[in-house]
């Protein structure tokens, strides 16, 4: 295919992980496709595969949330085709080398759509083209895609037939689904939408890259696969607690700090500054929703939770001794500077199992928060009181 060619548009699509439909399907073919093979978004069609033997998909892919898109005489339906034709005669495929696929999803069906899916010989093709045009003429008033009917009934009968011969439709309920069934054998079922999260995350970020910088979104389907096993091999799921919580909205984040909660008190009295105060917010609210999370899906007991702030709360003691013993002439604030970097850098574990950047730092102010740790030498004077 010429790398130059214009792509075709589709319809609007519904979001999926936070990602748009068409990141999705990009996703699941660089996962599924032969390493040699490249991808792309948005340039020969809304998704693309290209194979080292010049064998090509061109897929459609279209979000049915409010409408049927195949349905008997929609106008995304047979646009679909002559936009396909047109693909065909300006020379950026092998139409007898190349697979047509309309993906839509949520489930959707319609006869023709799932009779022209399942037809394969020349023959076959014939009769669905003679019966299309018997029945596109009983309309009393032509239905708004005759144009696009007609355009396909008046082309080269060779070039539609192999066109119709290489068409088939996929409907899915969800379509996170197929890339559940790649990534099962890797990870465990609690993890598997965190990972098709990932996943579909790597190829939103290499797609929207190429993008930003002018170039077509070619993606090489081996380098993406070795990425993802490169990833699942550094962050042995075995071995870790992924976070399944994202960063506070930056909103969230001023109007905390501007309701001034207990923890953000603490890191006040000992002048802490706004961006760190910022960051602990942030690291605040992910923790709390990682805690929920990881014991609404089983993977952490909830005595382990609670025995972790223990821990927390015994190495906060030690380390505070450490710091009066080594920094007592230092001013109060700068002296909780340090006791409170020291406590958040602590390297600890869940279960024996890694645990996110933000979770420590997050759970500590979540203790400050009760005051069952303090950062100021004189915490429970100045404000234990307002507590």
């Amino acid at each position: 295919m010429d790398s130059q060619q214009t792509a075709a548009k589709a319809s609007a699509p519904g979001q999926y992980l936070g990602y748009s439909l068409q990141t999705v399907r990009l996703c699941y073919h660089l996962l599924e496709s032969d390493e040699q093979s490249i991808a792309s978004i948005e340039h020969f069609d809304d998704i693309a595969v290209t194979n080292c033997d010049n064998s090509a998909l061109l897929e459609q892919t279209k979000s049915a949330l409010t409408q049927n898109p195949v349905a008997d005489w929609s106008e995304d339906l047979w646009k679909t085709f002559t936009n396909w034709l047109h693909t065909i005669k300006s020379g950026t495929v092998n139409p007898s080398k190349t697979r047509f696929q309309l993906y839509v999803t949520p489930l959707k069906t319609g006869y023709w759509v799932n009779r022209l899916s399942n037809t394969n010989t020349p023959d076959d093709v014939s009769n669905l083209v003679d019966n299309l045009a018997d029945a596109i003429s009983m309309h009393s008033r032509p239905p708004r895609c005759a144009d696009y009917i007609s355009q396909l009934l008046e082309e080269d009968r060779e070039l539609v037939t192999t066109l119709i011969s290489n068409f088939r439709y996929i409907s899915d309920s969800d379509p996170i689904n197929p890339l559940r069934k790649i990534l099962k054998l890797a990870v465990q079922d609690e993890l598997l939408d965190w990972s098709c999260g990932f996943a579909v995350g790597l190829a939103h970020q290499k797609a929207d890259s190429l993008i930003r910088s002018g170039k077509p979104a070619l993606i090489h389907a081996g380098s993406f696969q070795r990425e993802i096993r490169a990833f699942f091999s550094k962050h042995n799921l075995s071995k870790m607690l992924p976070s399944f919580s994202d960063s506070p909205e930056d909103e969230i984040i001023e109007r905390t700090f501007n309701e001034q909660p207990m923890f953000v008190q603490q890191l006040g009295i000992i002048d802490v500054s706004r961006r760190e105060i910022l960051r602990a917010i942030s690291d605040f609210m992910q923790s709390a929703s990682d805690k929920t999370n990881w014991a609404e899906k089983g993977l952490v007991f909830k005595n382990s939770l609670e025995e972790f702030d223990q821990k927390l709360v015994r190495r906060y003691s030690t380390t505070r001794m450490q710091t009066d013993a080594q920094s007592r002439e230092l001013d109060p604030s700068d002296r909780g500077q340090i006791l409170y970097s020291k406590c958040i850098s602590t390297d600890e574990k869940m279960e024996g199992r890694e645990i996110p950047d933000h979770f420590v730092p997050g759970c500590y102010n979540n203790l400050a928060d009760s005051l069952k740790v303090g950062w100021h030498p004189n915490f429970e004077t100045l404000l234990g009181n307002g507590h």
